[in-house]
Formats: structure tokens, sequence, C-alpha cells
């Protein structure tokens, strides 16, 4: 009897197992210049654009979604004795200067692959009302800069979120 049982219990288990999706379902990418990995939903969209940068896109997250959410991770040598708080500074003149309108203008501390860091954020006015941020970390002589874009959504759909991947970056 304890056998029969145990079998059950068993092939409940499998068919549950083949039945929830599995962590393969993300991919890490590493980049061509060897300096930092990120984990991914593997139903992002990845472009190289150069070899120390790559675009990231999200899916569409509903028949009625029509704009998608992008990323931008792009790495150089950061200037010689520049501080984080100046080129936070640089930034958010920059980014107030391109667009007509900015409004909701955010600065704060986080944390990029465990270094300090700064974002800038801002809603603006594109061809149509855009978040947008700047996020960036200076990591042992390098700039790694993440530029966030994202297109509202006319029907509320559901956001999807950079979070996690930003979380996930290794530096080596």
């Amino acid at each position: 009897m304890k056998r029969i049982i145990c079998g059950i219990i068993t092939a409940c288990l499998l068919l549950v197992a083949l039945h929830v999706p599995a962590q393969s379902g993300f991919k890490t990418f590493h980049d061509t210049v060897g300096l930092y990995s990120f984990t991914y939903a593997g139903n992002f969209e990845i472009e190289k654009l150069s070899p120390a940068s790559v675009l990231i896109t999200s899916p569409l997250s509903s028949e009625k979604d029509k704009y998608r959410e992008t990323l931008t991770i792009n790495l150089g040598m950061a200037p010689p004795n520049v501080t984080i708080d100046s080129i936070a500074s640089l930034l958010l003149t920059s980014m107030q200067r391109t667009y007509l309108i900015a409004k909701d203008i955010k600065t704060e501390k986080i944390s990029i692959g465990g270094y300090e860091g700064r974002k800038i954020s801002m809603t603006v006015m594109d061809k149509q009302l855009v978040s947008v941020s700047e996020s960036f970390a200076l990591i042992k002589g390098l700039f790694m800069r993440l530029s966030y874009k994202n297109e509202f959504q006319p029907d509320n759909s559901v956001i999807v979120s950079f979070g996690e991947l930003i979380e996930s970056i290794k530096i080596k």
C-alpha cells in the first residue's frame, strides 16, 4: 500500500513540475568585453549596440499594449577625478534641456551591482508623455550608465519593470 501511495505522490509531483514554468525561462547575458553580466526574462529582446552597449526591450504586456519599455546599458571609461554628484548634476541639466516639458524630477541614491550609484528620473513630453531615467555608477574606473524609457500606456496595462534585471547586474 505504501508503494502505491508513494507512486501516486511521485506521479503527481512530476505532473506539477512539468506544468510549473521553470527558471530556464531566464537567460544570462555576458557583455562582449567580459566586464559585466545580468539575468533577464527569456521574452525580453537583447540587441548589442556596440562591444560595451546593449539595448534591452520588454515584451508587449497585452493585445492592447502598443508600447515597450527599453533599457540601455552602456559602459565606458570614467573621467579622472570625477564624482558621482558632479555627474548627476551634469546629467540632470542635460536631461532638462533635452525635453520641452519635464516634471516629477527626482534624484535618488541607488545600488548597481553592489556599487553606489545615482538615479535621475522624470516625466517628460517627447512625442507623447514618457517616463525616463538615467542611472549610473562609477565602478573600477568605469562609468556604467543605464538609460530607461517607458511610453505611458493609454489603457493602464501592466508595466514591466527592469528592477530585477538591474539588481542582477554582476561586475567582474
